[in-house]
């Protein structure tokens, strides 16, 4: 995880999905700012995930099926408004794939192979994809 990353549109380091000033889940930064942008947008997709959230709990199958979901339609709608930004998002979900790849047969160290084979520079480019979207998003609207 991205162990230095501050969110520069709230500022916080803290990742967590925060609901009512309550942690409901802690989120990696392409999660977290996936939730500004549906904020920013007026996205439905994210008040989706709360209800199944609470319905099901933050870390249910469910719960996590519908945090994919979110993250998979805001990188979507980035790669369809921006097709540079969607090749950025591509490149690094092409990083994160070899490293999940080339560790599949880790067990006990999986996420140091993870880190050793640069997981940590895909998500850099999804972060760095999303938040140059969000600063463009009246563009967008």
């Amino acid at each position: 995880m991205i162990t230095d990353f501050k969110c520069p549109i709230c500022h916080r380091r803290n990742t967590a999905l925060v609901i009512k000033t309550r942690p409901i889940l802690y989120l990696y930064p392409e999660e977290h700012l996936s939730f500004h942008i549906c904020e920013k947008m007026r996205l439905d997709i994210c008040d989706e995930f709360i209800k199944v959230a609470s319905r099901y709990g933050t870390y249910s199958k469910e719960g996590i099926n519908k945090l994919r979901e979110v993250v998979n339609t805001i990188k979507g709608l980035i790669a369809l408004k921006n097709v540079a930004l969607g090749n950025l998002i591509h490149e690094g979900e092409e990083i994160m794939r070899r490293a999940e790849n080339l560790c599949s047969d880790e067990k006990e160290h999986y996420y140091k192979c993870l880190e050793e084979k640069g997981i940590e520079k895909g998500r850099q480019k999804i972060v760095e994809a999303m938040i140059s979207f969000y600063s463009q998003i009246g563009l967008y609207s």
